[in-house]
């Protein structure tokens, strides 16, 4: 396990506190600038004595009450053990403590996200390519403008790995890697291909999924990686259909189109999201971030009947 010793700073860069140290840091900034280090386990030391926190273990309230009694003379507030001085600390039950958490940690799994990133049209169309007759292709480009194209890149710049349709991993097998200036990381992503015809390309890393796709891409989501993101008319529909999607990345354009494949098809499953980000550029377009918040909730007007 490595040990992090670090300062509190404020947004000057000013140190706010004593050194803590701890195992597993992660940074969080307060509204106020502050940047402060959280640790699995930390310990901070002051004028009014030692504390050993415990934050991002599942178990942490179970550990905090469990050692308490045995680590020494201690109080306990929440997830924090509090001691007055270092003689008053077990060091042994300590190191034990410690391995519970990290142990109990390692256990955790967390899975990789199934993010659907899409332009749409006001009455839900995705498609941009011109197959099937379709007459509209880069209907988007003619409405994008600065502050619409600074949230593409910014999504841009994500590491990710891809899931995508056989089709739309046809146009881009010869597109991307000329114009990879423009995302670089598309070069490096995995590419997972919905397709049982093709199995091999040049353009790697790129993995093709047959059969099943809904079961392998919930194998996928278990797997060691950056979240995945879902593009193209053919995988996005199949997503949401299989209850697979966690967050839904929307540019939606102000126009209408009344033909071409849309998001939304017989089959999607209900569900609840929340906004989680949004904004509306100058050309009118809503840059919207969905999270998936639970099942659909239903209701009845309150409304008094009259008289009453």
């Amino acid at each position: 396990m490595q040990i992090v010793v670090l300062r509190r700073q404020n947004s000057e860069g000013k140190v706010v506190s004593n050194p803590d140290i701890g195992y597993g840091s992660r940074p969080h900034k307060y509204a106020d600038g502050t940047i402060r280090e959280f640790y699995q386990i930390g310990l901070s030391a002051n004028k009014t004595g030692i504390s050993i926190y415990i934050l991002g273990i599942e178990d942490k309230k179970y550990l905090a009450e469990t050692y308490a009694t045995t680590l020494g003379k201690a109080t306990v507030t929440g997830y924090c053990i509090r001691f007055k001085t270092l003689k008053d600390i077990n060091t042994d039950v300590l190191e034990a403590a410690v391995r519970f958490g990290f142990e109990n940690k390692a256990k955790e799994k967390i899975m990789r996200k199934i993010i659907a990133a899409e332009f749409m049209t006001i009455d839900g169309v995705i498609q941009s390519s011109p197959e099937d007759g379709f007459k509209y292709e880069g209907w988007f480009f003619g409405y994008t403008d600065e502050e619409s194209g600074a949230v593409i890149q910014r999504r841009l710049a994500k590491p990710v790995d891809l899931l995508l349709g056989r089709k739309t991993f046809d146009f881009w097998e010869p597109y991307w890697p000329t114009h990879s200036h423009f995302w670089p990381n598309v070069m490096t992503a995995t590419k997972y291909v919905a397709s049982n015809t093709r199995t091999s390309s040049d353009w790697q890393p790129t993995v093709f999924l047959g059969g099943d796709l809904a079961e392998k891409v919930r194998e996928l989501k278990q797997t060691d990686g950056p979240d995945l993101y879902v593009f193209g008319s053919g995988s996005a529909p199949d997503a949401f259909q299989n209850d697979l999607v966690d967050e839904l990345e929307l540019m939606i354009v102000p126009i209408t189109l009344g033909e071409g494949k849309r998001l939304f098809q017989d089959g999607t499953i209900p569900a609840s999201f929340k906004v989680t980000d949004s904004l509306i550029s100058p050309n009118g377009n809503i840059v919207i971030t969905y999270t998936r918040d639970g099942d659909v909730r239903t209701g009845a007007p309150q409304i008094e009947e009259d008289g009453e």
